[in-house]
């Protein structure tokens, strides 16, 4: 959001260009974790929980050397962002909290765009200084930032 900010703020908006930085690809990073003894099973279940977050699978494969299981590594970052998630929704007030809850709950099915009508600029704000989505300003979409994130939206909807 930061850069949006800047590149439509810029005098030197047309001095510049707009690189989009993601996670890298499923393929190396499967690579990767094959390179360090990882099974099948625990390679699908690392991509499957937390994706290609460079962070979380550098986490998942320092917690099998100490002799944590992958499935249960995986499931803790999921839990340990579900939870900072609800922290953050309930630290609002009751109708920011439904509002918030309702655009999560969209952005599950499809990414946000901006000029649409369901979201207004405050939320989307709200949304990427709490690094829990990425706004792309080129496509002028929100996601969700990562299947990691999409697992916690899931799992806190389901208790919501």
């Amino acid at each position: 959001f930061f850069i949006e900010e800047v590149y439509a703020n810029s005098t030197l908006s047309k001095c510049s260009e707009y690189y989009l930085v993601d996670d890298p690809e499923e393929k190396p990073v499967r690579e990767y974790l094959e390179d360090e003894g990882f099974s099948k099973e625990e390679i699908d279940c690392a991509l499957e929980g937390v994706g290609t977050l460079l962070w979380a699978i550098n986490q998942i494969v320092e917690d099998k050397k100490s002799g944590v299981p992958v499935k249960e590594s995986v499931e803790a970052m999921i839990d340990d962002s579900k939870g900072r998630l609800v922290h953050l929704i309930k630290s609002e007030p009751k109708e920011k909290r439904v509002r918030l809850i309702e655009i999560l709950k969209k952005m599950l099915k499809k990414p946000i765009h901006y000029e649409s009508e369901d979201i207004e600029k405050e939320e989307m704000k709200w949304f990427t200084d709490r690094e829990i989505c990425f706004y792309d300003p080129l496509k002028g979409t929100l996601r969700l930032r990562s299947k990691m994130e999409e697992h916690a939206v899931r799992r806190l909807l389901a208790v919501s």
